[in-house]
């Protein structure tokens, strides 16, 4: 399956998103991040909405031009929409869905560049998987439930490892990740083997703190290693004892702090925490955007 994920932005905020098959011309796997922008984004190119654009990509998809042209086009004929509001677009390749689910090893082609959501999700069989240099972003879901899973390697280049990438590979023990990896998100590894063998306490993936595990203790103050250099969604925003802590002291080597850090579903708790980082760090720029105590520290 000849599969395109393509991303419309503006100012490198996702708008809309879609998957397009180019042998079928399918479009699937839609998802619209922010209609309102979209729509002002899209107001001067022909009157497209998000919709009529997509059926204007099918028909034009029917003179075998590249996909690439298209959205070019998409682009010039928008002139004025498109500088004005900064409209970018995103097109990479993706292996989009495995369709035999009774696989048991793959090797993921040379050149695909992302793995979208749930590609791998479920394949209950599956017992390894080589992923290639190219790829950059492992989607949510990619590989949930993929129980006889038991060991993978994330190559150089992976940057984004999405929601539940992981989740459930219980017999997943051994997982390499390298320094290229910035962003991981909330459940990437939950009920996995390898989580489940991490002892108490700030959990580390390759140079992500990836979440706390174990109850927090009163009054607790948490000093991350250096070296870090990211920390993952909602890392401590779901844990026991949640409104324990009290300080976090985060290295300059960290160039990426993911959502929602001091929050759950029940309430905010920003207000009962002090960061402890040094000057214009990208966690003191964090803290004064997120409306956090800090403390500057030599």
């Amino acid at each position: 399956m000849m599969t395109k994920q393509v991303t419309f932005k503006v100012n490198h905020y996702k708008l809309y998103s879609f998957v397009i098959d180019l042998d079928t011309q399918k479009i699937t796997d839609k998802e619209s991040y922010n209609i309102k922008m979209l729509e002002i984004a899209f107001s001067e190119i022909h009157n497209l909405s998000y919709v009529s654009l997509e059926k204007f990509l099918q028909l034009r998809m029917q003179s075998k031009d590249p996909l690439e042209k298209l959205l070019a086009q998409i682009q010039q004929n928008g002139f004025f929409a498109a500088y004005q509001h900064n409209l970018r677009i995103d097109v990479q390749d993706v292996l989009y869905e495995q369709i035999d689910k009774s696989v048991i090893s793959v090797t993921i082609p040379d050149g695909e560049t992302c793995i979208a959501k749930s590609a791998f999700m479920d394949c209950k069989n599956l017992e390894s998987v080589i992923i290639p240099d190219s790829v950059t972003e492992i989607g949510r879901t990619a590989f949930s439930g993929c129980g006889k899973l038991v060991s993978v390697t994330i190559p150089d280049g992976v940057t984004k490892i999405g929601n539940a990438a992981f989740m459930y590979c219980t017999s997943l023990a051994n997982i390499t990740i390298p320094d290229s990896v910035t962003n991981i998100e909330q459940l990437a590894f939950c009920g996995t083997a390898w989580y489940n063998n991490q002892s108490d306490g700030v959990v580390y993936a390759g140079k992500v703190a990836y979440e706390y595990k174990g109850e927090m203790p009163i009054n607790a103050s948490i000093v991350l290693r250096d070296g870090t250099i990211a920390i993952s969604d909602e890392a401590f925003a779901h844990y026991d004892g949640y409104e324990n802590l009290v300080s976090i002291t985060i290295p300059d080597s960290v160039i990426y702090i993911g959502k929602r850090q001091f929050e759950n579903c029940e309430e905010d708790f920003k207000g009962n925490i002090t960061i402890r980082c040094r000057n214009n760090s990208y966690a003191h720029t964090y803290a004064i955007a997120e409306n956090i105590k800090f403390e500057i520290i030599a």
